[in-house]
């Protein structure tokens, strides 16, 4: 959530919440938040821009000081999201302690509180709650857009101890089965939490000391999805693999015995071109979706069979001959759309410059590569739940 803020909106919550800061964060210097790739991209080295890149957080963690300023803040994300025509969002959050609360009921509107962990997922659970009963409430009238799907998953940071981590996943499980999705009809919902990741700073913890947390979630029958293979480390990814994650994420480095064990068990993976190339010393060309992404012409996956639907022109769209789809990583940091982030894999894929050329007509090859991998994505969320709609609307 944090990395996904619009920057507009950090500023402007910045500007009463920190002066000093919002001067530094709104100027052309180091800690200006209004980040743009391209910019990113023509630093000499992964190294510098990253820690470019994560000096936003310094303001976007005083944004998010506040439930108020919070709430306005998850409330702008997720317009951004929906102005894309996003039909179904994962957001992840790592758990955090100190948000400031107004304390109710005492007559002093001043005085204020700090939160807990479990507290802050539940404020966050119930903002996006908030939002859809928006969204229902909209839905009555004969313009509105189609309802956005959101869940959540906590994330296991890799500077956590084994005790946060397993407290981490002990907060998911509570809320997968305290909390619903709100239904239009008052109905009891689908789970709003629905998962795990592992993730963070790649060269920071010991895969061992999180093994224990995230088998306890999968025990639990929550989804989990790991970051894996950002470091070349054959060892630990053969690791991480043998803990059956549900999806995985980025995986630029694996050796070949790695490479075809994903391949092998079809592990679903997770690509974020412009994170990885922020990440990397890779051209858009370079990066590995070409070697994952192939349709399949032999035979199209059914979407009758897993879906109980009926027949329809997406059973005659080949299938992928491994499970791939395409995401966003920090978007408000790296300055990236789910948009852009498609034309970066037709051009990964097809070469070309979707991207830059906005107006671009599309292929009819591009447009079965698009059609292929949204449909493979939907067979992999993790609200199971959603698939069926999600694929009426593709």
């Amino acid at each position: 959530i944090n990395g996904s803020l619009p920057a507009a909106t950090v500023l402007e919550l910045l500007k009463d919440a920190d002066p000093a800061l919002y001067k530094a964060a709104s100027g052309d210097g180091e800690g200006s938040v209004v980040l743009r790739s391209a910019a990113l991209l023509a630093m000499p080295d992964p190294k510098t821009r990253m820690a470019r890149c994560f000096k936003v957080f310094d303001a976007v963690y005083r944004v998010m000081a506040t439930a108020e300023r919070m709430r306005r803040a998850v409330f702008a994300m997720l317009d951004a999201y929906r102005a894309e025509n996003t039909a179904y969002l994962e957001l992840r959050t790592t758990p955090r302690a100190g948000v400031s609360f107004p304390v109710a009921g005492d007559g002093d509107d001043t005085a204020r509180r700090e939160g807990t962990a479990a507290e802050y997922v539940d404020y966050t659970l119930q903002l996006l709650d908030e939002y859809d009963a928006a969204a229902i409430a909209a839905a009555a009238k004969a313009d509105a857009a189609p309802r956005m799907e959101v869940r959540l998953l906590l994330s296991v940071g890799r500077r956590m101890t084994a005790a946060v981590a397993e407290q981490t996943v002990d907060l998911a499980i509570a809320a997968r089965n305290a909390r619903t999705v709100p239904t239009a009809d008052g109905s009891k919902g689908p789970p709003r939490m629905v998962g795990v990741d592992f993730s963070g700073d790649c060269y920071s913890g010991v895969w061992a000391t999180y093994a224990p947390a995230i088998a306890k979630a999968k025990a639990a029958g929550l989804r989990v999805t790991l970051h894996v293979g950002e470091k070349d480390d054959d060892a630990e990814l053969a690791a991480m693999l043998d803990a059956r994650p549900d999806r995985i994420g980025h995986l630029v480095f694996a050796n070949a015995a790695n490479a075809a064990r994903v391949r092998r068990e079809r592990v679903p993976l997770e690509l974020c071109i412009t994170s990885n190339l922020m990440t990397t010393d890779w051209a858009v060309g370079d990066h590995h979706v070409g070697d994952w992404f192939a349709l399949d012409d032999r035979a199209a996956a059914s979407t009758s069979a897993d879906d109980g639907l009926k027949a329809s022109v997406l059973d005659r769209v080949p299938a992928l001959r491994h499970p791939v789809s395409i995401n966003t990583d920090d978007r408000g940091v790296f300055d990236c759309t789910l948009s852009h982030e498609l034309g970066l894999f037709l051009d990964a894929v097809f070469g070309g410059d979707k991207v830059l050329e906005r107006d671009a007509p599309i292929r009819p090859a591009e447009a079965l590569a698009l059609v292929a991998v949204t449909k493979q994505a939907i067979h992999d969320v993790f609200a199971h739940d959603a698939r069926p709609e999600l694929l009426r609307r593709l």
